[in-house]
């Protein structure tokens, strides 16, 4: 409490200063129509809680909760039934006092009712009813709340309730299209928060938006249809508290700029945030969301936010942790600007003013009367330059922020079936419809409702609509023939060519004619003629024609002394290469490019007279390439004879070697009279007869190097 109490002061305090501007209570309007005698229309005041219809309105049937639900501080006795025939939502009065509003809201709501008027008991000017700070059941109630609920004056509330009691039908309007400016396509918005998560229910709530809302939020700020700025709130130490230990605790830059300690802080240090780690986190944030936007990545502050409050929390002993706040920037990418937001936080320690917190301020204070009002309330959200009211949660403030935008500019978020109806699905939107069977109408569905606009080619003012002919027109886009259809038109091409896309025409072989319009070689492409020139000649700059290539100059043609450049349309050579006088082609270079002096090529010419040789040099390099492979051949006839001897000594080597397994041991294989052993007349002992071996092994006559197995061998 003691925290809360220290905040509360300081607060109060410094929006003392600010005199010029006042806390604005935003209102919507109420429109009466019946009875008679009520008709017209007033303000009410919008709660800080509830969901309202931002861009919308509810068409109702009041009903006064009279006896004990007249203040609606427990469970209704009557249980409000919707009218049978469904035209009315029930907007239910209840009169102030006894409880706190979020609970007569909650039991109406309960109770059955659409939205709810609470009518004051004071006759004072209207006031914005705000949920209790620091009764965690009720702070958890507000935000279960989801019916519109506002506040009208003790007059308004007695003035209907003497009509009810006459028994008169009150039938009203609750409108807050109007409640949000709508200028253009694009909408701006603010977020008033704390990077604290340990404040009580209303710092969860901040938590939960951020993680939820990001995506939303990036995806309309890559788009270009919002452009969303974080802000902060920072109150300064009081006199009476400059230097104490709690302004140490809750405060940065020696007590200039602070934030409140959590509710459990002093009890539990080491799980809680103080309100200079919040501060100095506060700051932190601020820095980064410039250095996003500087580098035209805005949103990665809700990818940094949303990591941070999740991850980085005191809870889990990782408030003002450098590693976790590393990780953060990771996650946003944003890691390579480390340095720079440090740098931009400056010594946020000491006994200075930071600019950045300065221009929070003003802005909390409303310095400029931007009309806005000041900014009180954690969090606040302000869409266009107004504070909005309600819950925070994603579809409260998604309708907020679709209520911004001029009507038909919307994102198509905004249609979603969640977000509105869709007030063009019935026939009762009175817009022009097309024939029969055509499924073509003039009905445009908004946030905000329906307009009537004609579809694209017809005209007229929504109600009545004409077919446009774009052909007669010259509107079309045909690059040749246009047909015009009811609401659009046709294109077709001449014959010989074919329609590519919706309005273009090519050839169905662009060199049938003309070639293309190339002056050689043409190829078709898709459609597309492609020209090229023949050797020698390159493309003219109007990619058809073709011109010469000056080989010569350009230094490609390669000749050793004289090159003409010649053009092969003309002579069918693209350059020419002479010798100066005194020398002649080299008759042995293929190319024709080299020249070789007169003298050397008589002294070649008369020695290969006199060696009886050609008359060429040609036939002396024939001669000697001939003599090269002659020699081959040769060497690889040799090598192959060589090789036939080898294999036949191995193979007689072998077989000796097994015969001598069946001579005497004094015998010799060469000998003329080596007996043979005696055969085995059983085939199944040792290898059988000597023949057989000798069939299996050598059933052909073979020679080696060490003499010949012929008929001198006494086993043949």
């Amino acid at each position: 409490m003691r925290a809360c109490c220290a905040l509360a002061c300081a607060i109060s305090a410094f929006f003392v200063v600010a005199q010029a501007s006042v806390f604005h209570v935003e209102t919507h309007s109420v429109v009466v129509h019946q009875p008679l005698a009520l008709r017209g229309s007033f303000d009410a005041a919008v709660a800080d809680f509830g969901v309202p219809l931002y861009g919308g309105s509810l068409l109702g049937k009041l009903v006064y909760l009279s006896g004990q639900d007249a203040l609606a501080c427990e469970t209704l006795e009557t249980h409000l039934d919707h009218p049978s025939n469904g035209m009315y939502a029930v907007v239910a009065l209840v009169d102030r006092g006894d409880c706190y509003f979020v609970e007569k809201a909650w039991y109406a709501q309960q109770g059955g009712a659409d939205a709810l008027l609470v009518s004051d008991n004071t006759d004072e000017t209207l006031v914005t009813m705000t949920p209790p700070t620091g009764i965690p059941d009720l702070e958890m109630l507000a935000n279960n709340i989801t019916i519109p609920t506002a506040l009208i004056t003790k007059k308004r509330g007695e003035d209907f309730k003497v009509e009810l009691e006459k028994g008169s039908q009150v039938i009203l309007e609750l409108d807050w299209r109007d409640y949000l400016p709508n200028p253009d396509d694009r909408v701006e918005w603010e977020l008033w928060t704390s990077t604290s998560t340990s404040c009580g229910h209303s710092c969860e709530t901040q938590q939960t938006f951020k993680e939820r809302f990001q995506e939303i939020s990036v995806e309309l700020e890559k788009a270009n249809f919002t452009q969303f700025t974080p802000h902060f709130m920072f109150y300064p130490c009081t006199s009476p508290h400059l230097g104490s230990i709690q302004c140490e605790a809750e405060c940065i830059a020696q007590g200039r700029y602070c934030a409140p300690n959590s509710p459990d802080y002093y009890a539990h240090q080491d799980k809680a945030y103080s309100g200079m780690a919040t501060a100095t986190e506060n700051l932190r944030q601020l820095c980064i969301y410039k250095f996003a936007r500087d580098a035209g990545r805005p949103w990665a502050w809700w990818r940094y936010a949303a990591f941070y409050g999740k991850h980085c929390t005191a809870e889990d002993g990782k408030n003002m942790d450098p590693e976790c706040i590393k990780s953060a920037l990771f996650y946003a990418q944003l890691q390579h600007y480390e340095g720079g937001i440090q740098n931009c936080m400056g010594d946020y320690l000491g006994d200075g003013e930071i600019s950045m917190i300065e221009e929070e301020i003003a802005l909390m204070r409303d310095e400029e009367n931007s009309n806005r009002g000041l900014v009180m309330l954690l969090p606040t959200v302000i869409v266009n330059g107004q504070q909005y009211r309600g819950h925070l949660s994603t579809n409260g403030i998604l309708r907020a922020l679709c209520a911004g935008f001029e009507e038909g500019t919307e994102p198509q978020v905004c249609l979603h079936k969640d977000i509105q109806e869709d007030d063009c699905v019935d026939d009762s939107h009175g817009c022009w419809k097309g024939p029969p069977g055509s499924f073509v109408d003039a009905c445009f569905d908004t946030f905000r409702g329906s307009i009537c606009r004609c579809p694209e080619g017809y005209e007229g003012d929504g109600y009545t609509c004409t077919d446009v002919d774009e052909c007669a027109r010259g509107t079309d886009s045909c690059e040749q023939h246009c047909t015009n259809t009811i609401g659009s038109y046709e294109c077709s091409c001449d014959p010989g060519m074919k329609l590519v896309g919706a309005f273009s025409c090519i050839h169905e072989n662009a060199c049938a004619e003309n070639n293309g319009g190339c002056e050689q070689m043409c190829s078709s492409n898709n459609g597309i003629a492609t020209c090229k020139c023949e050797f020698g000649l390159r493309l003219g700059r109007d990619g058809k024609s073709c011109e010469d290539v000056d080989e010569c100059s350009e230094g490609t043609a390669g000749c050793s002394q004289i090159c003409t450049n010649m053009d092969p349309r003309t002579s069918g050579l693209p350059y020419s290469c002479s010798c100066e006088e005194g020398f002649e082609i080299d008759p042995t270079d293929p190319t024709r490019k080299a020249c070789t002096s007169v003298e050397s090529l008589v002294v070649s010419t008369s020695s290969t007279e006199s060696g009886g040789g050609s008359d060429s040099g040609w036939e002396v390099a024939l001669i000697v390439v001939s003599a090269t492979m002659g020699l081959a051949v040769v060497g690889l006839l040799v090598g192959l004879v060589f090789y036939k001897q080898r294999a036949r000594q191995h193979m007689n080597e072998e077989i000796r070697a097994v015969l001598l397994e069946y001579l005497p041991p004094d015998a010799e294989l060469d000998s003329p009279s080596a007996s043979v052993p005696t055969s085995h007349n059983n085939s199944s002992h040792g290898l059988g007869s000597v023949s057989e071996m000798e069939m299996q092994v050598s059933p052909t006559t073979t020679s080696g190097s060490r003499g010949n197995v012929h008929s001198s061998n006494p086993f043949v």
